[in-house]
């Protein structure tokens, strides 16, 4: 069974979260980058190797976003 995690939004591109597995992954990225930037900001981070693990992490979190998304995302 495939549930779907996020929607196509109804304006410009990209999806929504529509359930609470997709508010949780979409907060929890967001809380990861926050806590890179910070890191940055303290010097326990080369800013070089956060911009690289953000990078991927952001790839995972995009291919997993759309794989969940009930539907295809294009521009409306």
């Amino acid at each position: 069974m495939n549930e779907y995690w996020f929607k196509p939004k109804d304006r410009g591109y990209g999806n929504v979260p529509t359930t609470w597995q997709g508010w949780a992954l979409t907060l929890g990225f967001s809380a990861f980058v926050v806590a890179m930037a910070i890191a940055v900001k303290l010097e326990a981070l080369s800013a070089i190797w956060c911009v690289v693990t953000v990078l991927v992490v952001t790839a995972g979190f995009l291919a997993l976003a759309k794989a969940k998304t009930d539907g295809d995302w294009r521009w409306r």
